[in-house]
């Protein structure tokens, strides 16, 4: 199985946008907004449409901070992180699959239980490249066809 995750470090001055999933199995674990493709969408796409979906805040996406995968007996996991910037909106969310919504600090975000962020041997470094030189959209090529 192979699965292909955009997640968004949003970023509104000096803080950055978190959510607590409210989901079994990752409930009550923080994360910045993130979710698989849809059909025939773009990365870029499901980056935004995840963030609006989860958040209720739209974003403008302006690189790639970096690339993981993951892969094991249970197949492969892939993982772009953006830097998105806030443009406009109010924290709003659903209780279904998010309990909670704040912005933070890098500071908050590192001071946080690592057991307790989703991906959360990773979230250091996430930050620190967020703060570095992107990798600017106009170096990933996307070609949609039409079906």
């Amino acid at each position: 199985m192979r699965t292909i995750v955009a997640q968004v470090c949003v970023k509104k001055g000096d803080r950055i946008l978190m959510v607590q999933e409210n989901k079994e199995g990752k409930k009550g674990k923080w994360n910045m907004p993130a979710g698989k493709l849809d059909d025939n969408e773009s990365i870029i796409e499901a980056a935004i449409r995840e963030t609006k979906e989860e958040t209720n805040i739209d974003v403008d996406i302006k690189g790639l901070i970096a690339i993981q995968e993951t892969v094991s007996s249970l197949g492969q996991l892939l993982i772009l992180y953006f830097l998105g910037k806030y443009i406009s909106g109010e924290v709003e969310f659903d209780n279904v699959e998010i309990s909670d919504v704040k912005w933070m600090t890098e500071d908050e975000i590192k001071n946080i239980d690592k057991k307790q962020i989703r991906g959360g041997e990773t979230i250091d470094d996430i930050l620190e490249l967020s703060n570095k030189e992107l990798i600017p959209l106009d170096r990933i090529k996307i070609v949609k066809l039409d079906n």
